[in-house]
């Protein structure tokens, strides 16, 4: 499944995802954008 999720998220950014690192980055950005976005809204 987070194979996957990185495959479509690459297409959706734009990046290639190939090394885990730049997957890794990819996702605490994400995580950090919606702790982010959750805060705002309350």
């Amino acid at each position: 499944v987070g194979s996957l999720a990185i495959d479509l998220a690459s297409g959706v950014v734009g990046e290639q995802l190939a090394d885990d690192q730049k997957a890794s980055a990819l996702v605490d950005r994400f995580l950090a954008d919606l702790e982010a976005s959750e805060k705002a809204a309350n």
